[in-house]
């Protein structure tokens, strides 16, 4: 790999300019980068183009007009024809960090085809939904080439709050798995508690009803005989079943290596 380094007044591609790429591109403008974005839809482009960034006519140009590059693409289709054009652009020492959630054996064939040509290939998926991204609270695992991924620092920061290195090529991708599925578990935890509040609730409401028919016709009840109010039910479960979901905590890590 070439050695470079990124200044806040260096060319920056994007390719991809979906809801995560758009996002990222407009965070970079807002950090003092020349931005050349790419994106087959007329519409993202002109966004782009509103958010101060400059829309190339496909990823051919935005190679050839910048040495780092973020790929925010949606399917491993348009991974293996991103790579192709990085390739015909005939740039040498590009450094192209791959964000996307894809699998971790197409990031690796193209990684393994651009190294061909003078490219790295950075895997680094992102932690953080599209709304988080207009804010720049988005995590990168990083992973890959250690010295490509240092100076792509600069690029990171400009459209992440942290950055964790996660070694390996592809230990980016398993980590942005792992974590998806932490996330999966905990909102799980979090239905099946709503489901069991909502039962118990609708169980007490429903003795009530028998408490309030008994009493109306003058017959006993076995069971305490009082109608209980089924918000005083939720009350109590809020305070302690619902207690052990663990809520999701702020993350307070700065850039540095994962445990």
């Amino acid at each position: 790999m070439t050695s470079v380094s990124v200044r806040k007044s260096t060319p920056v591609g994007v390719i991809g300019l979906g809801i995560m790429g758009s996002a990222m591109s407009a965070n970079l403008v807002k950090a003092g980068f020349k931005v050349f974005g790419f994106d087959p839809l007329a519409k993202a482009r002109t966004r782009l183009k509103k958010a101060g960034g400059q829309a190339c006519d496909g990823a051919e140009e935005v190679a050839r007009q910048a040495r780092f590059i973020v790929l925010s693409l949606p399917s491993i289709v348009a991974l293996d024809e991103v790579c192709a054009e990085l390739i015909a652009s005939k740039s040498k020492g590009l450094i192209v960090a791959e964000t996307s959630t894809l699998p971790e054996t197409a990031k690796i064939r193209a990684r393994d085809v651009l190294a061909k040509h003078g490219i790295t290939l950075l895997d680094c998926p992102l932690s953080g939904t599209g709304a988080q991204a207009l804010t720049r609270d988005l995590a990168v695992y990083a992973s890959g080439d250690a010295k490509a991924i240092k100076a792509f620092a600069p690029v990171f920061d400009g459209f992440a709050r942290v950055r964790y290195d996660a070694g390996e090529f592809g230990n980016g991708i398993r980590m942005k798995l792992v974590a998806n599925l932490l996330v999966a578990i905990q909102r799980a935890k979090q239905r099946r508690a709503m489901v069991d509040r909502k039962n118990i609730a609708q169980a007490w409401e429903a003795r009530n009803t028998e408490v309030s028919r008994c009493n109306a016709a003058g017959a006993s009840y076995d069971g305490a005989g009082v109608a209980i109010d089924v918000s005083q039910i939720v009350g109590i479960l809020a305070a302690t079943h619902m207690q052990t979901v663990p809520s999701r905590a702020p993350c307070t890590h700065t850039h540095g290596t994962l445990p």
